[in-house]
Parts: structure tokens; C-alpha cells; sequence
């Protein structure tokens, strides 16, 4: 970074401290440093607004600051595989992710989960690239990048493939090109079929304009020998091998299509009173609903055609201004219809305010947006009170002596089992890794002991494991002797209570003070 983009980075972080504040996650020069080149044309004023937001967006609901740590297991990921291989060696500083577009199923995707859901499930994705990407930036103190590696083997063309790429994926596109600025060196589309220059002339306008500089369409034929001025053989697929051709080495998962039967449309829809709500060109529209901590609001909304749909919180009641508000689930600007799978979220007040939920057909130029939609609050008990904590102190107390009474047996799907067995140790707050000092070993998680499947408490934390020693009671796992019966130390949360920061361990230590 020369002397100039460094007194940029320097501005354009003075312009977002109130929104990002320093020892934060993505509080780096280099993620800065991207803000700055992806909107080259823009003054720092205008950058730090467009930041503010994706900063806004990761402390909402989503918590993306957390994903990166989190084993992949979405349902949507079963489908969409894991693309992350390893480093190019041939460009510097680039890592290479693959993406089986050709064999993905988008369409099943978006005819079983949500706009919102796709976005949700992408994100721990993006967040897994910008988590490499980031790594390799402390390790050598140079900017990284992505080589996204777009595989077209087994795309059709048809009707409906003309309606992903000018819907869903131009979707996709413009949220990953809009929250995860110049994170791409080059867009490389390989084993290309006929028909793409086709294809690429109608998605060409709908891309936004950086991107489409980055784009390199390889030949048909010779695109496994090109592939070898952007990578090393070792990050690239075996599935690409050939008789006379075996050097590639990186091993990825095929891509499992969707049954049709989970298709919403095959589903028993459920009994609704949907309200209907009529939105003119270019307009906008705001419900609020006043939640008090602990209260859960959630929507069911279907629409007509493209629209745009975001929930915010102030507790201002007489706050109009969306950029003075914070995220609580994050703003979707534009998603295409008629909705295929409707809208289907929920969100848990952290604290007592006025949550405003956007709607918007501002794209617009004469359609008139129709939305049918019910929007509830369910005034459940508060996890963050009294008595919800001293439960979950208990409940985490039981967890913790299980484990050593009974054990539990979790493994990596990805990964030989005599690798997971790393000794234990005593910190109380670091991320249980593997040995090779990466990221943490588990992705697939399997094999929970019966006595937390019985328990009613568990089921609502059995799919939500992660890898972390226990800070709220401080056992030292080192010196207890029973630790040779535990296979990993776990803790399990509640999504809940971990809406945002996770649970305090501060916070609930006094409280069980208090109580107790």
C-alpha cells in the first residue's frame, strides 16, 4: 500500500468510527483499502456511506463477523457446494474458489428456499473467502484477492435459464458486487457451451460495470491448458481430468440437486389471513411494529414482481431516516418476482425499540407491486431476563458435566478421524482449532450422545454447535481429571440468545451473582 491509499484508508475510517471501531474483525487496511478501489469514482464521503451500510449489515441478525467460524450446514449447502481449494501459486497473493455453475441447481433453490434464505446461506461463503483472503493479507502484509473459477459443465440453455441469470443470479450478483467490493481478481468461465456468448450478451448490461472488466471467457477447447496461466494444478479439480490429461489435483464435492416434492409450490401451503398491500412505481412503503426485549417479529411476504424488503430498528419513535436506524435484518434492495418461495423470516428484539419494516418498488417505472404478507409479534419470554439466563446457566452447567460423564463423539465428514484429536487446552474464549493451527477442524457435524437428544432444551441447539471452551464458568479443562472421556469440548448456544454478540459471558456471570 503506497503513502497515498494509506492517508486514504486513514480518512475513510475516521469518515465510519462510530460504526467501526478498532480491535473490530473487519477493521482492516486492506478492507478499507477495497472500499476505495471499488468505488474509484466516488469522493471518500460517498465511500463511507456505501460502507457504513455493509457495516450496519454485519452487525445485523446475520452476524457476519461470525460466519467465517461456523461449520457449513445450511441446507442449501448440501446443494451448493463448498468451492475454497487452495492458493494459485501462479498469481500472487490469489486464492482460487471453484464454482460448479453448470451442474448447481439454482432453479431447485429458488423454487424451495427464499430470496432471503439463498442470500443468508451465500454469505457464509463470501465471508469464508473474505476470512482467507484476510489471512493471507496478515501473513504476507499484501492485498489478496479471489481467481472465482465459474465451471458451465452440464449448463442447458432454456426459458428458465434465462430467467436465473436475469433474476436470481443477477441478485446474487449485485449483492456480492455491493458488500464484498474487489474482493475478485478475475471472473475465469471454463468448459463453456455454444450458447454462452449468447447468454453473456444479455447478462453483459445487468452486471455491474468493474465486474464485467473481470471476466475472461477461456476457449472450448483449449481452456484446461489456459487454466495453467491463472493456477497451479494443485487448486484445480480431478473432476477436470481427462485420459490424457491428470495433473489436476483439489478435490471439490458435486453439487446434489433439490427433490422436487420440497419444491414450495408441492408443499401444504399453511392457512394464512394475508393482508394485501398495493405499492405504486418508485414508491416505498414503512409498518412498525414496537417490540419489547425478548419479543420475536415475524413476516410471511409474497410478491407479484421485483421488490425490496429490509428490517431496521430505532428507538426513536419519530425517526424517518432509514441511514440513522441500524440493521436488524438485513436490507435487500432488490429481489426478483413473482416470488417462487415466499419470504418466510422471524427476527428477536435485542432491546425495546421501534422496528421498521421497508418494503420497496423503487426499481419500478409503471408496475404496480402487489404483496400479500402477514407480519406478527410474538411476545415470548425475554432470554435476556432473570430468570432466562439462570436457566440457560443451568442448562449449560448439565451440558458441561454430560460431557464429562458421557462424552461425545463429533467428527469432520471432511477430514480423517485420527485427525480430530487435538489435546485440550485451558482458554476459556479462543476458537478450538486444529492442530495445524487453521481454521477450526469441523464442518459436518455428526453424532450427538442420546442423552442430549432426549433432552427438549437440546433440540433447540442441536443443529447450532460450535467450537468454543465455556467462559461463563471458567473450568479449566486442562486439569480436570475426567477430560480423557471428552473427545471435544463443545458449547452449545441458543439462537436466541446469541442473536448478536453472542451471550456476554460478563453480563451473565453477574447475574448468576446476583442471583445466586
Amino acid at each position: 500500500m503506497n503513502i497515498e491509499d494509506s492517508k486514504k484508508v486513514n480518512r475513510l475510517r475516521e469518515l465510519v468510527s462510530e460504526e467501526l471501531k478498532p480491535g473490530d474483525y473487519y477493521n482492516t487496511d486492506f478492507n478499507l483499502l477495497r472500499w476505495i478501489q471499488g468505488n474509484a469514482n466516488d469522493s471518500l464521503e460517498e465511500v463511507a456511506k456505501k460502507l457504513k451500510t455493509h457495516l450496519k449489515m454485519r452487525k445485523s441478525c446475520w452476524n457476519l463477523d461470525d460466519m467465517a467460524r461456523k461449520p457449513r450446514l445450511h441446507t442449501i449447502h448440501k446443494h451448493w457446494r463448498y468451492g475454497i481449494t487452495s492458493e494459485s501459486k501462479v498469481l500472487s497473493n490469489v486464492i482460487v474458489n471453484i464454482e460448479q455453475c453448470g451442474e448447481t441447481d439454482y432453479s431447485g433453490m429458488i423454487e424451495t428456499f427464499s430470496i432471503q434464505e439463498v442470500m443468508k446461506a451465500r454469505c457464509q461463503d463470501l465471508e469464508d473467502l473474505l476470512a482467507e483472503v484476510m489471512e493471507m493479507e496478515a501473513k504476507t502484509g499484501k492485498q489478496a484477492s479471489i481467481l472465482y473459477i465459474m465451471d458451465l459443465t452440464g449448463l442447458q440453455y432454456n426459458t428458465r435459464l434465462y430467467t436465473l441469470v436475469t433474476g436470481a443470479m443477477r441478485a446474487l450478483s449485485e449483492f456480492m458486487a455491493h458488500h464484498y467490493v474487489e474482493m475478485i481478481r478475475y471472473f475465469l468461465l471454463v468448459n463453456v457451451p455454444s450458447f454462452i456468448y449468447t447468454i453473456w450478451m444479455v447478462a453483459k448490461p445487468l452486471i455491474p460495470e468493474r465486474t464485467r472488466h473481470k471476466v475472461r471467457i477461456l476457449s472450448s477447447h483449449g481452456w484446461r491448458d489456459e487454466l495453467l496461466e491463472y493456477s497451479c494444478v494443485d487448486a484445480l479439480p480431478t473432476k477436470w481430468n481427462t485420459d490424457s490429461i491428470t495433473h489436476f489435483k483439489a478435490h471439490v464435492d458435486l453439487p446434489v440437486p433439490y427433490p422436487v416434492e420440497n419444491y414450495y409450490r408441492n408443499r401444504g401451503k399453511p392457512a394464512l389471513n394475508l393482508e394485501k398491500i398495493r405499492l405504486a412505481a418508485r414508491k416505498t412503503q414503512i409498518i412498525t411494529k414496537e417490540l419489547k426485549q425478548g419479543h420475536v417479529l415475524s413476516w410471511f411476504v409474497s410478491a407479484d414482481s421485483d421488490f425490496g424488503f429490509g428490517v431496521y430498528f430505532t428507538k426513536n419513535k419519530d425517526e424517518k431516516d432509514l441511514e440513522k436506524m441500524s440493521t436488524v435484518y438485513p436490507c435487500l434492495e432488490w429481489m426478483p418476482g413473482p416470488s417462487e418461495s415466499p419470504l418466510d423470516g422471524e427476527v428477536t428484539a435485542l432491546e425495546d425499540g421501534y422496528y421498521r419494516i421497508w418494503m420497496s418498488n423503487e426499481r419500478a417505472w409503471w408496475h404496480t407491486l402487489s404483496l400479500q404478507c402477514k407480519f406478527e409479534v410474538n411476545q415470548n419470554e425475554s432470554p435476556f431476563s432473570d430468570v432466562s439466563i439462570m436457566k440457560t446457566a443451568i442448562f449449560q452447567v448439565f451440558i458441561c458435566f454430560s460431557a464429562f460423564t458421557h462424552g461425545f463423539t463429533v467428527y469432520d465428514r471432511q477430514r480423517p478421524k485420527d485427525e480430530l484429536n487435538p489435546q485440550l487446552w485451558a482458554s476459556h474464549s479462543e476458537i478450538f482449532n486444529h492442530p495445524s493451527g487453521k481454521k477450526p477442524a469441523i464442518r459436518q457435524v455428526a453424532a450427538l450422545p442420546q442423552l442430549l437428544e432426549r433432552n427438549p432444551r437440546a433440540e433447540g441447539v442441536f443443529n447450532n454447535l460450535e467450537f468454543f471452551a465455556n467462559p461463563q464458568f471458567k473450568i479449566n479443562w486442562e486439569n480436570e481429571t475426567r477430560h480423557k472421556h471428552v473427545d471435544h469440548v463443545l458449547k452449545f448456544t441458543d439462537n436466541r440468545i446469541t442473536h448478536a454478540d453472542r451471550l456476554n459471558p460478563d453480563l451473565l456471570n453477574q447475574r448468576v451473582k446476583k442471583l445466586s
